[in-house]
């Protein structure tokens, strides 16, 4: 059961997971409209040399416009729910809110630009010979490391998911 708190009970998992599902689509449209919009302007090329930082900039947007003003997202609206402080009726303050905007787009973004880094650099290292080259085995290593690292982030939210339906609380 869901407990009630003043007039109001709070959300159950199924709404958080549904508002949570709403919100990563609309913030994928928007982040996909800000690439659309880069690549009209800037032409093709240039938008996918920076299509990590525009895609985080329209996740940005999305969660700025929502969040960051204490309005519901589209997701929570959809689902009828409202962010509040743990144990409270309060809205979260706005460094709560601002934190919560940071982790959700910043982490994410930060995390997919050095990991295109790391595959840049492992695949332009010069072969085995220079001081400055990698031995085969040593680029073999990375490559598999390169290619383990790309599901870390999606295994990450699947865990935090889990962990959800375990304790029924989710920790953005």
């Amino acid at each position: 059961g869901v407990e009630k708190v003043g007039m109001f009970p709070w959300a159950g998992q199924a709404e958080v997971v549904r508002a949570g599902q709403k919100d990563e689509l609309y913030s994928a449209q928007l982040a996909g409209m800000v690439l659309e919009s880069a690549e009209s302007l800037l032409g093709p090329r240039a938008a996918r040399r920076w299509e990590d930082w525009l895609k985080g900039a329209g996740e940005a947007a999305y969660h700025g416009i929502t969040t960051l003003r204490g309005a519901q997202t589209l997701g929570e609206e959809y689902c009828d729910i409202q962010q509040v402080e743990a144990g409270s009726e309060i809205v979260p303050s706005g460094g709560t809110r601002t934190a919560l905007v940071l982790w959700k787009t910043l982490c994410p973004l930060l995390f997919s630009v050095m990991q295109g880094r790391l595959i840049r650099a492992v695949c332009r290292a010069p072969e085995g010979g220079g001081r400055s080259s990698l031995s085969d085995s040593t680029r073999a290593f990375l490559q598999e490391f390169v290619s383990e690292v790309r599901g870390i982030g999606e295994t990450a939210k699947r865990l935090h998911l889990a962990i959800f339906y375990i304790r029924g609380t989710y920790d953005s």
